[in-house]
């Protein structure tokens, strides 16, 4: 082994050399989004990054959009076999952009073409697609990507020339195809275990679906006899319940717009929730990654929420994916949020449990965007009920879903382990430290 002069990439191979990324390919571009299909021979699949499979770097098979475009953009942007495609605008904290997929001609015979927001790499015949798809998963993962961001505005973005003067090892041909051989294999290995877990999780989340939809809509007692509620999402219900509407039991709060300076504000009276802090599995928010204080509050009028209420995206993906918490502390919430606050008695974490099974395209307004109609919020029916019966069917399902959801970290736990050995395993053997036998 020698010494690369690569932090990241530390010792290789002595018949191992180095090389930037912009001397291995023939060429880069970028996409293009062109115009709406207009049922002409101009029309051409686009290739979106909605379309990357990130996990393997393929591209999914119902990539579908067809975009229309001129002669002279289809002459230059139309993909290759093997044209590598980076990522280079948008991302997130949790996901950097800089993701990498290989463009594959037999799964896609009709032309296509990819949007902007990122960037085609044709490498040169002297090195393997797959090789260097590979290596650039791996300095994805074992190399700050923030390195190569030029971030202007909320959105990052991949500053190019840095990322083509990115250094990677360069092996032999015959190397490179037996590394990615090797490799192909043992992560396809990985792949199905991972797959494997994911599947008993998939399984254990809608058996608690179904669990907290029964408790919170049919009660605990298996033998009351039931009646037809009238409602249609509820079906039948105890003969002792009846029915009621969202507004009985909750006013609404809207959300305020973010200001630039609240950012990183990590401490403060007021935590200030955005659809990023609402989602995920745990039902209770206690803290956000923004706060506000007191004499912010006053100045811009904002509406303060107070404890035990059900916070809730109200538009576009977020709102669809039915993301809700209940905070533990009185904040403010931004305009893409809502908040659900109790005019009544009822049980707080009853109603959390019924609304996470309301989805909430029920209250979609029909707009362009999913937008939250909160007339038919507030008119929607749910299950009258005592409060002390409320409060039974939440302990019931604190009891129940909480050993479910161990079991559903456990398999989390197995699935992040098995991830961290791939990746792992692909960095040893892209730059060498693993020899291929």
């Amino acid at each position: 082994m020698k010494n690369s002069g690569i932090e990241w990439i530390g010792n290789i191979p002595d018949n191992w050399g180095t090389l930037p990324l912009k001397r291995m390919i023939d060429k880069h571009y970028g996409g293009c989004w062109g115009e709406d299909a207009q049922n002409n021979q101009n029309d051409v699949l686009c290739i979106r990054i909605a379309d990357f499979n990130f996990d393997n770097q393929t591209i999914k098979e119902n990539a579908e959009t067809m975009r229309n475009y001129t002669d002279a953009q289809i002459e230059k942007g139309l993909l290759q076999e093997g044209d590598l495609i980076v990522e280079k605008s948008g991302g997130g904290d949790k996901t950097p952009v800089g993701r990498v997929v290989i463009f594959d001609e037999k799964q896609f015979p009709q032309r296509a073409m990819f949007a902007n927001f990122s960037e085609c790499l044709r490498l040169k015949n002297a090195y393997s697609q797959r090789y260097i798809a590979y290596h650039l998963k791996s300095l994805y993962y074992s190399y700050d990507m923030h390195y190569y961001f030029h971030q202007t505005t909320g959105i990052q973005n991949l500053d190019m020339q840095e990322y083509l003067a990115t250094v990677l090892c360069v092996p032999s041909v015959e190397q490179q195809k037996a590394v990615v051989e090797i490799l192909d294999e043992k992560c396809g290995k990985i792949d199905e275990l991972i797959a494997n877990q994911q599947g008993q999780i998939d399984k254990l989340k809608e058996y608690k679906q179904s669990v907290i939809t029964e408790a919170v809509t049919k009660g605990l007692d298996k033998t009351a006899p039931m009646k037809d509620s009238g409602i249609e999402w509820i079906g039948e219900i105890p003969e002792s319940w009846g029915v009621k509407r969202v507004k009985d039991v909750f006013y609404i709060i809207g959300g305020c717009g973010f200001k630039d300076e609240f950012q990183g504000r990590f401490e403060g009276d007021y935590p200030f929730c955005k659809a990023s802090d609402i989602n995920g599995q745990d039902k209770f928010l206690d803290s956000a990654q923004n706060y506000v204080n007191q004499d912010i509050v006053d100045r811009q009028h904002y509406k303060v929420v107070p404890q035990y209420s059900v916070l809730m995206s109200k538009i576009g993906e977020a709102m669809k994916k039915n993301h809700r918490k209940i905070n533990t502390v009185p904040c403010i919430v931004d305009n893409n949020c809502q908040a659900l606050c109790k005019k009544s008695n009822d049980d707080i974490i009853y109603l959390y449990y019924l609304f996470s099974q309301i989805d909430m395209i029920w209250f979609d307004n029909g707009g362009t965007i999913p937008n939250i109609s909160n007339t038919k919020l507030l008119n929607f029916f749910i299950p009258d009920i005592s409060v002390e019966l409320q409060k039974r069917i939440a302990y019931h399902l604190d009891k129940k879903c909480g050993k479910i959801d161990d079991l559903i970290a456990i398999k989390q736990e197995k699935i992040e382990k098995l991830q961290e050995y791939k990746k792992s395993l692909i960095y040893e053997y892209v730059t060498g430290k693993k020899e291929v036998v």
